[in-house]
């Protein structure tokens, strides 16, 4: 009673495929001859330094001062332990119905389940990277009130931008997530001449392309509101109210209206740690198809680039 190991391979295309399709953050996932994995909760993750220049000495045999580059690989674990197992009932034994139903179902679940919450997650965790320094909280986390209109988060946007290039001192490789409820007023800044706003730009974040827009050089990537909040809480998926999974707003949270960073700073780790699936006629424990998920996943910031974080939040009130 082996599972197919075909089946498994598979079904991880399927979800691959999902990912890049619809998430707004798989960029921060580095390729994968920067990332090692194993199996288990860590994770190691290639960092690339090199050293800076000397004075170049003409009269001497040793013209060139020596330079230093250093690969190392850092260890890191991953937080989020999450799993599922959906049971489909008995299926034709034919295989293609088999694998088509069950790939709709893999599809579905990428699409409406993980994608969200990774998304979601990574946000918050960056937005909460930011909230917890001293040093840059105050000035790269701007806020409007409850009631002001979306253009004062363009405004936020683009004071913000000024100050987060400046500190960080870096104007390249910069993008903004926007929360999609503010598209319509970046449309109609358009056509305010005291700006640069295009639409319909192809935006690309480390090799991944998306639709957005360009604001007085600034990439912005609208992405749905639920998934950028300051306070998220985890459904466990087994407690009473929480089965339906997933994670959701905290009651206490406040909208990010926008979230901008420098394309290096968020440093993400996504991996399945295993991918089962049991035809009825394999499974010995009922006599249904089931599909056992069990992924890992984190996001890291590197503390070098705090300086390259920004955020604008409405408060409730």
């Amino acid at each position: 009673m082996a599972n197919n190991i075909e089946y498994s391979e598979a079904y991880q295309n399927f979800i691959d495929e999902e990912l890049e399709a619809k998430s707004s953050t798989q960029w921060m996932v580095p390729n994968d001859e920067q990332i090692d994995y194993s199996g288990g909760k860590d994770v190691k993750i290639a960092q690339l330094s090199v050293s800076g220049l000397g004075n170049y000495n003409s009269a001497g045999t040793n013209k060139y001062p020596s330079g230093s580059v250093k690969l190392g690989w850092k260890t890191y674990t991953m937080e989020m332990d999450r799993a599922v197992k959906f049971e489909l009932g008995r299926l034709d034994p034919n295989d293609s119905h088999f694998m088509a139903t069950t790939e709709n179902v893999t599809r579905e679940f990428a699409r409406k389940q993980l994608v969200p919450e990774q998304d979601m997650f990574r946000f918050n965790r960056i937005y909460s990277k930011l909230a917890a320094s001293d040093t840059y909280k105050d000035t790269h986390i701007l806020k409007v009130g409850a009631s002001d209109a979306a253009t004062s988060v363009e405004n936020a946007l683009k004071k913000v931008s000024v100050v987060v290039k400046d500190d960080s001192g870096d104007d390249a490789d910069f993008v903004s997530f926007v929360s999609l409820k503010n598209e319509q007023a970046f449309r109609d800044e358009s056509k305010n001449t005291n700006n640069s706003v295009t639409f319909q730009r192809e935006i690309s974040v480390n090799g991944v392309s998306y639709r957005g827009a360009v604001l007085n050089d600034m990439p912005c990537i609208f992405v749905p509101s639920k998934r950028l909040q300051t306070v998220i809480k985890i459904l466990d998926g087994r407690t009473e109210g929480q089965e339906a999974g997933g994670i959701t707003a905290d009651s206490t949270s406040e909208q990010i209206e926008f979230l901008t960073m420098n394309s290096s700073a968020p440093v993400a780790a996504s991996k399945i740690d295993s991918l089962k699936i049991f035809s009825a006629d394999e499974n010995q424990t009922g006599d249904e198809t089931t599909i056992n998920y069990h992924l890992l996943y984190d996001l890291w910031v590197l503390e070098n680039q705090i300086p390259t974080l920004a955020a604008c939040v409405r408060n409730k009130v």
